[in-house]
């Protein structure tokens, strides 16, 4: 049988995927950033006569961190790290799929992105 290259095609990966982290840290506060890229593709399901193309999806993440124990607190906030997190900061949505080529109700490809939009949380971490 010939060889079939499947890359870059939906269901499976594709032909670039990256994701690039900076951080930078000032006396008691850090943070960090990073972007996610996943390459665009094409939708070639059965059923289709011309494939139908996929775009690319960019997400970033954004955290940063207090340290109190850094800035002299003692006491109760003495050894303690306060924590913001903001993960796909911007609410980038996935790339839409028809779904009436699959005869399903999932409008995105979950090999490839993720339905869930911006999500926050905060932290605060106690050293004993």
């Amino acid at each position: 049988d010939p060889t079939i290259d499947v890359v870059g095609t939906i269901n499976n990966p594709v032909n670039l995927r990256m994701n690039g982290t900076v951080a930078w840290t000032y006396k008691a506060l850090s943070t960090n950033v990073t972007v996610n890229y996943v390459d665009n593709y094409v939708d070639n399901r059965t059923g289709t006569p011309v494939p139908v193309p996929v775009g690319s999806w960019t997400t970033v993440n954004l955290y940063v961190a207090y340290d109190l124990g850094r800035t002299g607190h003692s006491g109760l906030l003495k050894n303690t790290v306060l924590s913001l997190s903001v993960r796909n900061l911007f609410n980038q949505d996935p790339p839409f799929l028809d779904p009436l080529r699959t005869n399903t109700n999932i409008f995105y490809d979950p090999s490839a992105a993720s339905p869930v939009g911006r999500t926050l949380a905060f932290q605060i971490t106690k050293q004993w």
